[in-house]
């Protein structure tokens, strides 16, 4: 058999390769998840105002079933009215 009647049709549609791929990439949880924390992290970075809160990430806390990790914890001045909350 001829190789060449066996690769016409991927000829015709090589372009599906590619985007099958992207779309696997783009569609997958962990694409998700960084692009998530990344417009997160600009915005607060962009948006608050540095001197009245305090960005905290990724914390990991000990729970009784092991561990639980919360991404994005925002500390306000307002909220407590006691600036020394945010430093320690």
């Amino acid at each position: 058999m001829d190789s060449a009647v066996l690769l016409q049709p991927l000829e015709k549609l090589w372009y599906f390769i590619p985007l099958i791929a992207l779309l696997a990439i783009f569609g997958s949880r962990r694409f998700k998840g960084h692009v998530g924390e990344s417009l997160v992290n600009v915005s607060a970075r962009l948006s608050l105002d540095k001197d009245r809160y305090h960005l905290i990430k990724n914390v990991t806390l000990t729970t009784e079933d092991g561990t639980t990790q919360i991404d994005h914890i925002i500390v306000s001045q307002a909220a407590t009215g006691d600036p020394r909350v945010m430093c320690g």
